[in-house]
This record gives structure tokens, C-alpha cells and sequence, in this order.
């Protein structure tokens, strides 16, 4: 498993073991001081505090629809839970087209009139609907009657090789089929694709782990 439940007062997003002691997720779920949030390796009945995160500098809470820069990296000091790697991660993104399915991942709720459902890890499969929004971001169809949600913030979209899940983006907002804003999670979502962001989980990397060194 790789997928985990991020905790931050009454709020909750979903993260990635991107490597050892670090958790990739949205910028905007890493907003809290780092002793506030906990992440939550469901599968292991294992619970643990961050204790530093590192996220994106130019990141800012602006319109949903142009969440530019909504990532993170969390530190977590203990070992990895049994059962837990971190995410194979896509190397060629030239294979993306649009309508290709995706499998997204994430804790987030499955009743968006009642707000209920979050904290149970689901997946679905879904179809990429644009590429050019902007040249950070992939968007996916929600139309089909599946998708992500709220609580599914920060989370994975797999591309499946041969059955391989291989990470390439993190889910940042849901948007409307018009590309604007809207509380809505059945038309589209905008996810934050990785291939644009290598310089910076690098150095996020290094940053956060260079006490453990």
C-alpha cells in the first residue's frame, strides 16, 4: 500500500509514501503547523504526527480552478509501517491522451450532499478530459457518476502499466466543465501532474531529510 489518511483538526486530505519518512500531498492540506498533522497508515492501525513539511513556495490559496503549485512534501520520523512503500512513479508522461482512463485514490467522502463518507479508502477509475488547461495540470471527467471529492485533496492518479499503479498526479480541486469554480464534485477535477514539479520534490526531499542523514 501506498495511499494514507492526513489528519489536520476537523479536516482531512489523502498522501502518498513518495520515499521513506515522506509523504507527498497538496499544499493546501499542509497548511496547519507540522506537529497539528498526523498521518494515518490505516492499513497498519498506525498513527503518526509529522514532524516538518516542506511545501511549495509560490503555492497560494488562490481560485480553485488555478491551484498552481499545490504540493507538498510531510516528515514523519519513524519507519515505514509493514505493508507500505512508496508510489512507483510515472517516467514517461508523453504516454497521457486525452480520454485515457486514470485510477484516482483517496480517503475523501462519498456523499457530497451529507459531507460523509471520509476516512475510507476507495478508488475509481476515470478518463482524462483535458491536458492543456494549464502546463502543470491534468483534468478528469467526473461525468461518468465517479470520482474524487473532498477529502480526497492531496491524493494519487495512477497510470496503469500492465497493472502497475504509477503515480503522476495529486488531486488539488474539484472545477466545473468550463474549467471554473464550483463546489460540485460530479463534473471535473483538476490534478497537479508531477513531470512539472521534479526540481522541487527533489529539493523538498533533500531538505526534509537531511537531519535524518
Amino acid at each position: 500500500a501506498s495511499t494514507v489518511f492526513i489528519k489536520y483538526g476537523s479536516h482531512s486530505c489523502t498522501g502518498t509514501v513518495w520515499a521513506p519518512h515522506l509523504i507527498l500531498t497538496a499544499a493546501h492540506c499542509a497548511e496547519e503547523a507540522p506537529e497539528k498533522i498526523t498521518v494515518e497508515f490505516k492499513n497498519a492501525h498506525k498513527k503518526y504526527r509529522i514532524s516538518d513539511k516542506y511545501v511549495h513556495d509560490e503555492w497560494a490559496p488562490m481560485s480553485p480552478a488555478i491551484r498552481r503549485h499545490d504540493l507538498a512534501l510531510l516528515y514523519f520520523k519513524e519507519a515505514l509501517p509493514k505493508g507500505y512503500r512508496p508510489a512507483e512513479r510515472l517516467q514517461d508522461f508523453s504516454v497521457l491522451k486525452i480520454g485515457m482512463p486514470a485510477k484516482l485514490v483517496g480517503y475523501g467522502i462519498n456523499n457530497e450532499i451529507l459531507k460523509l463518507g471520509s476516512g475510507t479508502l476507495r478508488e475509481t477509475t476515470v478518463t482524462i478530459a483535458d491536458l492543456g488547461f494549464s502546463y502543470n495540470a491534468v483534468l478528469f471527467d467526473h461525468t461518468k457518476g465517479s470520482g474524487s471529492c473532498y477529502g480526497d485533496s492531496g491524493g494519487p492518479a495512477f497510470y496503469m502499466k500492465n497493472g502497475r499503479p504509477l503515480i503522476f498526479a495529486v488531486t488539488s480541486a474539484v472545477i466545473s466543465r468550463t474549467n471554473g469554480p464550483t463546489k460540485s464534485c460530479k463534473e471535473r477535477s483538476l490534478y497537479i501532474r508531477l513531470d512539472e514539479y521534479q526540481d522541487f520534490l527533489a529539493d523538498a526531499e533533500e531538505a526534509l531529510l537531511e537531519n535524518v542523514r
